[in-house]
C-alpha cells in the first residue's frame, strides 16, 4: 500500500487549488463568456472538479491539528482566513457587499474553522454533555456554510478514524451519500451522482495516494500561499465579472 502513496502534502494542495480555481471560474463567469466555444459537457466538468478541493482541505484541518505547535494560533489564522474570505465570497456571488448574506451565508473557509472548533471541543476535558452539546453547536453552526454540517462531521470522522484510513473513506462517503440522498428527495438525480463520482474521487486520492510527507520545501511561502490565494482568486473573479459584465 505504501508504494502507491506518492502524492507528498504540496503536491496534493497545489492540485486541488487548480481545479478549484478553475471550476470557480468557469462557474462563476459561464454567463459572461463562451469559453472559446467548449462544450457544455466540459464547461460542467470543469465546474463539477471543483468538488475535487474541500475534501482535500478538510482532510487538512484533521491533520493539521494534530501537529501544530499551537493550536490557538491554528485556530485564530482560519478564523480571520474565514473572515477575510467571506469578504471576497459575498461580492463574488452578490456582486455588492450585502450584510445579510455577510452574516448568514458563510464560505467553505468557514466550515473549515467550524470543523477545528469541533476537534477542540473533542479533545477538550470537560464532560462527555458538555462536549455533546458543543459539538452539536458545531453542526448547527456548519448549516450556515457551503458544505452544511455535513463538511463539519467529515474533519471529525477524519479525525477520529486518522489511522484507519479505509474507515475514513467507509465512514465519510456513507454520510455524503445520505445526506445527498435525503436532500435531492430520495432520488439520484444526475447532479448527485456527478457530485458523488468527484468526490469520491477525491476521497480515494487522499485515502490510497497520500502519503502525509512535505515535499522538502515547507517555507514561508508554501505554509501561507493557501491563505492568501483563496480569498484573492475569488477578488479575481469579481473584478472580471465587474469589468466584463
Amino acid at each position: 500500500m505504501d508504494k502507491i502513496r506518492v502524492l507528498n502534502r504540496n503536491t496534493l494542495k497545489t492540485t486541488a487549488l487548480v481545479f478549484m480555481a478553475i471550476g470557480h471560474f468557469v462557474a462563476y463567469t459561464m454567463s459572461l463568456f463562451d469559453f472559446f466555444g467548449l462544450p457544455v459537457f466540459w464547461r460542467n466538468f470543469f465546474v463539477y472538479m471543483e468538488f475535487l478541493a474541500p475534501p482535500v482541505f478538510m482532510y487538512f484541518i484533521s491533520e493539521g491539528y494534530q501537529y501544530t505547535r499551537s493550536k490557538k494560533k491554528y485556530v485564530t489564522r482560519l478564523l480571520i482566513l474565514a473572515l477575510v474570505t467571506q469578504v471576497a465570497y459575498v461580492l463574488c456571488h452578490a456582486m455588492r457587499f450585502d450584510i445579510k448574506m455577510f452574516l448568514t451565508d458563510w464560505n467553505v473557509i468557514m466550515t473549515l474553522f467550524i470543523g477545528l472548533i469541533a476537534l477542540c471541543i473533542l479533545d477538550c476535558d470537560k464532560e462527555k454533555p458538555v462536549k455533546a452539546i458543543g459539538l452539536f453547536a458545531c453542526l448547527v453552526a456548519g448549516s450556515f456554510t457551503e458544505w452544511s454540517y455535513v463538511g463539519v462531521a467529515i474533519i471529525l470522522l477524519f479525525y477520529v478514524f486518522r489511522n484507519y484510513r479505509i474507515l475514513q473513506f467507509i465512514a465519510c462517503e456513507a454520510l455524503m451519500f445520505i445526506d445527498k440522498f435525503i436532500a435531492s428527495g430520495y432520488v439520484l438525480g444526475q447532479t448527485t451522482i456527478r457530485f458523488m463520482i468527484v468526490v469520491t474521487i477525491s476521497m480515494l486520492v487522499i485515502t490510497l495516494f497520500y502519503n502525509s510527507e512535505d515535499s522538502g520545501n515547507n517555507n514561508a511561502f508554501s505554509k501561507y500561499f493557501f491563505y492568501v490565494f483563496y480569498p484573492a482568486h475569488l477578488l479575481l473573479i469579481y473584478f472580471v465579472k465587474v469589468i466584463f459584465s
